[in-house]
């Protein structure tokens, strides 16, 4: 089972212009019905604030698989195969829900720990899996908690790091949608007046 690693990816700074960026194409793109719209403010802002992932904790539950790896020196030994081959290990994962955006998970936090092993990332739950490898359950469950630990304190720094865009962001839809209405009405009092300078040069010229 591939993981990936988590909290690695760009920082909030980065991701804002390129989500401000989009809101401004989905301003441009929508119809002048929608801009007159209260509701469509409100689905704007549905669509494009930063929901860091809440962790259901209360629901996690396990299961046991096997993941192929790469043998180490001690897997060499232990299962007498060569070093760096691949090798099949039994392991308990631990499945924990969330509520949130995905992809926040691969945000970096402006602060952020680094004992986290690689996590499978669903659509509504992360899988984290540990090696068996004749440790008792007690073992693994408490390197879990360690790591969920450290998960939660990132996903809580990120939280943080989310909230100042999150509090402006029903400003820079307002302020988005205005600058939209301005320039399509100059635009058409800019067609009006062509339309206008054309009949008169018609006429002139009749």
């Amino acid at each position: 089972m591939d993981g990936q690693l988590l909290f690695r990816g760009d920082s909030i700074l980065h991701l804002r212009p390129v989500r401000l960026s989009q809101l401004q194409d989905q301003v441009a793109s929508a119809s002048d019905d929608q801009l007159a719209n209260q509701d469509f403010l409100q689905e704007l802002e549905a669509d494009f604030i930063f929901r860091v992932p809440a962790l259901d904790e209360r629901h996690i539950s396990t299961s046991e698989d096997t993941m192929e790896v790469v043998a180490t020196v001690v897997d060499a030994a232990r299962l007498d195969v060569p070093v760096d081959s691949k090798v099949s290990v039994p392991v308990e994962k631990f499945h924990i829900p969330f509520s949130g955006d995905r992809d926040l998970f691969f945000v970096q936090p402006s602060t952020y720990l680094l004992t986290i092993p690689r996590v499978v990332v669903k659509s509504d739950e992360i899988i984290v899996a540990y090696r068996k490898d004749g440790k008792s359950i007690d073992e693994i469950r408490a390197r879990f908690l360690s790591d969920i630990a450290a998960i939660r304190e990132n996903l809580f720094t990120l939280e943080g790091n989310c909230s100042a865009y999150n509090f402006g962001l029903r400003h820079e839809i307002e302020s988005a949608v205005e600058a939209e209405l301005v320039h399509r009405q100059q635009s058409e009092r800019s067609d009006e007046k062509h339309a206008s300078d054309v009949d008169v040069d018609e006429a002139h010229s009749g």
